[in-house]
């Protein structure tokens, strides 16, 4: 009688903590995996070149302005006077929720590149 209350008192302690480990592993699993996309779009969005060799590798931008106070709205801290003749193109990448900013010229050339966190 004794074996089958420490067996139900193991199961008791060892399900919890499987759930728990499955749990976090697949955590780390999804962030690894936005993490890589997020520095995969970084990489390819190097200043000077046109904004259309990341379009073509990732799809179209989520958010797409050249409203500066949209800008300021994005996630990340800007300087309006920086925004100023600039267009934001914005990846979204999750979970967790991160964004891929991308700031260009008139002409669609690359000039700053920063992620955030939503």
């Amino acid at each position: 009688m004794q074996v089958l209350d420490m067996k139900k008192i193991l199961t008791a302690i060892a399900a919890p903590l499987l759930l728990i480990t499955c749990l976090y592993g697949g955590c780390q699993i999804l962030e690894n995996r936005t993490q890589d996309k997020v520095l995969a779009i970084i990489a390819s969005a190097q200043p000077g070149h046109p904004i259309s060799e990341v379009i073509a590798r990732f799809g179209q931008p989520s958010l797409h302005t050249d409203d500066v106070e949209r800008m300021g709205n994005g996630g990340a801290p800007v300087n309006p006077t920086f925004c100023q003749g600039k267009t934001l193109h914005q990846y979204y990448v999750s979970p967790p929720c991160r964004w891929v900013n991308i700031y260009t010229d008139k002409n669609g050339i690359i000039l700053f590149v920063n992620w955030s966190r939503s």
